[in-house]
């Protein structure tokens, strides 16, 4: 006769914790690690410290009959104490930083907790439709070079390479991580940091309880003053579960991630966000439209062309000249091409 399935659940870690909550199987939970902060729920829960630094004593009082953790949990001898209790533990890897290590991790928690029919629809709809959408939405957005600053310990920059968790969204999200020569979280001189490429967005983690310090004394950071990011005063500050999670709520971080760097762009971020809104653009008869795709005459009876479009010479303002399809139109103030639009 086979085992009833689990019910009273530890779980370790903030992206196991989410795909137990997107599952359904909450209810099973009995304790959570500190890194579990999401959903709002999830802290109602006991908690039973980091997952580097767990209490056996937290844990044995909540009677638990398994624990599900991701990689690296500890330390060694609680982890011995708790097999010598005899106390089932699943381990979940990290499977990678991509759309299949996202549905690879919804599978594995899934796996752990019974319900494959469940983690098979979830990581179809959110490694698949939704993690796509999203990965399309930035697409649209104007790569930026990122460098990802884990840490400034002793004015030394520790920086994310390749194969890590902030590459790895970096890349989803449409950017180039600056530093993706070499592997891992390491310290870089400065000399590697001005001879990058030019940094445009600094990104960095934004976790409760602890001070990275301000943008201004980040910026002032000899490796930093003659990058292009000094100038822009670009830095975005981004929850560090949300973004480095590769859980049920990557599709968020990427989009939220690929906004941001956009925000960051000056003209280009208003270029990107006018090609969300616009659905067509207005040229006067005399007019010559120098990009565009998908022309065709104007149904609003507006002279010119309708065109699918962002024109890289378009600015944002405009004097009103009329209306295409319902929606006002501004001239653009170049090769006498109007956008349509919300006035910004």
């Amino acid at each position: 006769m086979a085992a009833d399935p689990a019910s009273r659940i530890v779980s370790v870690g903030g992206s196991v914790t989410e795909i137990v909550f997107a599952l359904g199987e909450d209810h099973r939970l009995v304790a959570r690690d500190t890194t579990s902060n999401h959903p709002p729920a999830a802290l109602e829960l006991p908690n039973v410290g980091y997952r580097g630094r767990l209490s056996p004593e937290n844990i044995l009082a909540v009677n638990p009959d398994l624990i599900i953790s991701e990689e690296g949990a500890g330390p060694h001898e609680v982890i011995e104490l708790l097999n010598e209790a005899a106390l089932p533990m699943v381990t979940i890897p990290p499977h990678g930083y991509d759309v299949a290590a996202v549905q690879a991790k919804i599978t594995a928690v899934a796996e752990a907790l019974e319900v494959r029919e469940k983690g098979a629809d979830l990581a179809a709809e959110v490694g698949g439709a939704d993690l796509q959408a999203a990965m399309a939405e930035a697409g649209d957005v104007p790569p930026r070079k990122v460098l990802f600053v884990l840490s400034t310990q002793g004015g030394r920059i520790m920086a994310a390479g390749k194969n890590t968790a902030a590459d790895g969204i970096i890349s989803l999200a449409g950017g180039v991580n600056v530093m993706g020569d070499f592997e891992g979280y390491k310290p870089v001189t400065d000399e590697a940091i001005s001879t990058s490429g030019g940094v445009e967005v600094i990104l960095m983690m934004d976790r409760a309880g602890i001070n990275p310090g301000t943008d201004e004394e980040l910026l002032a950071m000899p490796a930093l003053t003659a990058t292009p990011v000094a100038q822009t005063r670009a830095v975005v500050r981004i929850d560090g579960m949300l973004l480095t999670g590769f859980s049920v709520r990557t599709p968020e971080a990427v989009r939220t991630l690929a906004q941001a760097c956009a925000r960051r762009g000056g003209d280009r971020w208003r270029l990107w966000r006018d090609s969300r809104w616009v659905k067509a653009a207005w040229a006067a008869s005399q007019a010559t439209v120098t990009t565009g795709a998908g022309a065709e005459p104007c149904s609003a009876g507006a002279s010119g062309r309708c065109v699918v479009a962002v024109h890289d010479g378009w600015r944002v303002g405009g004097d009103f000249v009329g209306t295409c399809t319902g929606q006002p139109l501004y001239r653009g103030g170049g090769a006498g091409v109007a956008r349509q639009g919300r006035a910004v």
